[in-house]
């Protein structure tokens, strides 16, 4: 900031359920240690963050507990869940390990019920952060973050099952949608229309068509976004 003022964005970590190195055997983070993750968090922003992105999580209310405390502390800037829409057993354990997430006992207990059912697993995945993200709108929310992990049809579907008119038109555009047209989709969504520079150095929206073509034109030469999360 003190460099480039404003010319970045600058995103920080938040963590709904504590970082992992302060969740104990229990699976839970100590008042004590949230207060001094929360102060931390407080001195990332007044250092010059733009807004937070969490850890995964599995539970609604851990998120929104998270927004409460982040309130009380006076941080005001926009905060985006981190939605990972699961993929298999075994992915969703690996990650809930590393990150020691909570997930619910009815979500697991229906995951070890599909285990061996590929395909209803992933749909599964789609139905179950479908309705998270419904249930964060209601809250409130306008942002997501999908860490897609270079498995974008899930997040796809998701954007679909949601019926956001911007999605269905870009669905309605792109014949085969590509991993790095996730990022513009999700920028179309969170910001409006996405405004291209012309030559003449005005901005100017582009129509839902356009996108789409620009999307599949940089799909091409782009590699990057959709590895780590979009």
């Amino acid at each position: 900031k003190a460099n480039y003022g404003d010319f970045f964005s600058i995103a920080v970590a938040g963590y709904p359920e504590g970082h992992p190195v302060v969740i104990g055997e229990s699976g839970l983070c100590s008042e004590e240690d949230m207060e001094k993750e929360m102060a931390y968090l407080k001195e990332k922003i007044d250092a010059g963050g733009d807004y937070i992105i969490t850890q995964l999580f599995y539970d609604n209310k851990h998120f929104f507990k998270f927004v409460e405390r982040c309130q009380k502390i006076g941080i005001t800037c926009p905060i985006l869940p981190g939605m990972l829409p699961m993929q298999s057993l075994a992915g969703l354990k690996r990650m809930v390990d590393l990150c020691k997430t909570d997930v619910p006992a009815d979500v697991m207990a229906k995951a070890e019920s599909l285990k061996d059912d590929d395909v209803a697993f992933k749909q599964y995945g789609v139905d179950l952060t479908a309705a998270m993200i419904e249930e964060l709108v209601a809250g409130g929310v306008k942002h997501m973050h999908y860490y897609t992990l270079n498995t974008t049809p899930s997040t796809f579907a998701i954007m679909k099952k949601l019926r956001h008119p911007h999605i269905v038109a870009l669905y309605e555009c792109i014949d085969d949608p590509v991993a790095d047209s996730v990022y513009l989709v999700m920028q179309y969504v969170a910001d409006g229309p996405i405004r291209k520079l012309s030559d003449d150095g005005t901005c100017a929206p582009m129509p839902v068509a356009s996108v789409a073509a620009y999307a599949k034109q940089l799909a091409s030469t782009l590699h990057f976004m959709h590895s780590s999360g979009v």
